[in-house]
């Protein structure tokens, strides 16, 4: 039975601190064993990320080398949100080529993972509102 302090504890610690709870193995066998079934959960949520087919993932690397790109990390810094603004800008190359079933696989991924606020993102990167709105983040900061 695990105690209901470290039992609060553990409900508070995201993916990446229970991981490094379980492989250090420093909690009891109850907890671990929670820890384990917790991490899987999480898990499911695709909360941390998915692992894209070999032709989206050699897009995201293309974009992450983009000058809009490497613009917004430096106006925004690693914002949770800078990963939608990635798939936004890559949306926004997709819908120049007119690949729509492309575009709705990612929109469902990114549903489920982010909900309405990620969807809001990519609807800016296909209306091409992503590139202004990215101009003027880092015309403001140039300015400060």
């Amino acid at each position: 039975m695990i105690p209901p302090d470290v039992y609060s504890e553990l409900l508070t610690k995201s993916l990446p601190e229970l991981l490094k709870l379980y492989a250090a193995g420093t909690i009891g066998k109850d907890a671990i064993e929670w820890v384990k079934l917790r991490i899987k959960k999480l898990w499911e949520k695709k909360q941390y990320g998915f692992t894209p087919e070999p032709q989206i993932a050699s897009g995201l690397q293309r974009i992450n080398k983009s000058d809009a790109y490497q613009r917004t990390k430096g106006c925004i810094g690693n914002n949770p949100y800078l990963n939608l603004i990635r798939l936004g800008l890559r949306i926004e190359e997709l819908s120049e080529k007119g690949k729509i079933e492309a575009i709705a696989n990612m929109r469902n991924n990114v549903y489920d993972k982010y909900g309405n606020d990620g969807i809001k993102i990519l609807n800016m990167g296909s209306t091409g509102a992503l590139m202004p709105i990215i101009q003027h983040l880092s015309d403001i900061k140039i300015k400060k």
